[in-house]
């Protein structure tokens, strides 16, 4: 072992600090349901008993205390306490995915519900209203292309025809003086 044993403790405690804060925002910043809550409280009594246990082992390595009983109850408390924080976790992390799929699968669905009203929406009010916009315009086109009609006879010195103009709008005023 070439580099001070400090190297490992120094990692180890910036590690926790960064984890503790982030735990920390998690729990305090986080709306949870209740199945989440409980979820993670048993992963903090969890990690908590974890770091029990990590502290002891620290505390050793700080007074230089390498014996192999020191050493052999940590590698227990990892395979114990560190596996059932890890085991936790997964579950916590297990049931944010499954939470974040249904949430994700509600989303998809009220998308396809908005495609559906949209084209409904499209079908019973667009479409109609172009109908009718094109049967306004072909009424006016109509009239108007029976005034040009007038106009040119009448410039052409034909006075005898006589336009038919049904409505009320102000073509067919004109065209029926």
């Amino acid at each position: 072992h070439e580099h001070p044993v400090d190297t490992h403790l120094v990692a180890i405690q910036k590690n926790r600090a960064e984890v503790g804060r982030l735990w920390s925002d998690y729990t305090t910043q986080t709306a949870m349901a209740s199945a989440e809550q409980e979820l993670a409280k048993a992963a903090d009594v969890a990690r908590t008993t974890w770091l029990a246990r990590l502290d002891e082992a620290v505390s050793g390595i700080q007074a230089v205390d390498f014996s192999p009983s020191r050493m052999a109850a940590f590698l227990a408390a990892g395979r114990r306490e560190g596996e059932a924080t890890v085991k936790a976790l997964n579950a916590l992390r297990q049931y944010q995915s499954d939470q974040a799929r249904l949430e994700t699968q509600t989303a998809q669905h009220r998308y396809h519900l908005s495609l559906w009203a949209f084209a409904l929406a499209i079908f019973f009010g667009a479409i109609p209203a172009t109908g009718l916009a094109y049967l306004l315009l072909r009424r006016r086109t109509t009239g108007f292309a029976t005034a040009s009609q007038r106009a040119q006879a009448i410039s052409k010195g034909d006075l005898s025809g006589e336009t038919h103009a049904t409505g009320r709008d102000e073509i067919s005023s004109l065209l029926q003086h």
